[in-house]
């Protein structure tokens, strides 16, 4: 089994698709892996319908926890499933609020609609500006 040493597996998911990609990361990988929760309820079809207006004109959300140490991590993978083209809110705070820099990251998107490699890219470029290594981005869909 492969295994990366001080890594890090960090996602939201709403419905527990990205969850379960993360947890086998993390298995596979024998990491770690951290939730991030959405604090606004996102659940059935109404949170769905929020999400997509937030996703839109509010991409900031409150979460939980608010930050994690990344400071003995060397590697980070991070997913998020895809909201109207676009990172469910949570992770969009995850990337504004935590410091990547000096960070390998793997960025994940697990998505059941369209999605392009190119609208992953970008946020491996917005991660790249800040300091982060951005080592593989890539999209799953279910």
């Amino acid at each position: 089994m492969v295994a990366i040493k001080n890594a890090l597996v960090l996602y939201y998911s709403r419905t527990g698709n990205c969850g379960a990609v993360a947890e086998a990361i993390g298995e596979t990988m024998h990491c770690p892996v951290q939730e991030i929760k959405d604090l606004k309820n996102r659940a059935g079809f109404w949170g769905f319908i929020s999400g997509m207006i937030d996703i839109r004109k509010h991409p900031i959300t409150d979460i939980e926890p608010k930050t994690v140490d990344l400071s003995a991590c060397n590697t980070i993978f991070l997913g998020s499933p895809i909201w109207g083209m676009r990172f469910a809110p949570a992770i969009t705070t995850v990337l504004e609020r935590f410091d990547f820099k000096g960070k390998k990251i793997v960025l994940f998107a697990v998505v059941s609609g369209k999605f392009k490699q190119e609208k992953i890219d970008a946020y491996a470029q917005k991660l790249s500006a800040r300091g982060a290594q951005v080592r593989i981005a890539f999209i799953l869909k279910t």
